[in-house]
């Protein structure tokens, strides 16, 4: 599978890596790194505050995996 960026988003990345000093290639990775961290990780420590980085890993992959199923 093949996913495509539309010319808005291609622009926006090629913004932020030129003023990161970093290929584009390298700052979409990042962005990507970034959102599923924010969207997994940080979202699950704020919903159970004691969980422990390993458990939280597990639920990340879990859920992943459960995505690619249904797909």
């Amino acid at each position: 599978m093949t996913l495509q960026l539309t010319e808005l988003q291609k622009r926006c990345v090629i913004s932020l890596a030129k003023s990161d000093y970093r290929s584009p290639r390298e700052m979409l990775a990042l962005l990507l790194a970034e959102g599923f961290r924010f969207l997994y990780i940080d979202k699950e420590t704020y919903k159970q505050p004691n969980i422990t980085p390993e458990e939280s890993m597990e639920l990340i992959l879990k859920e992943l995996e459960d995505g690619l199923k249904n797909d």
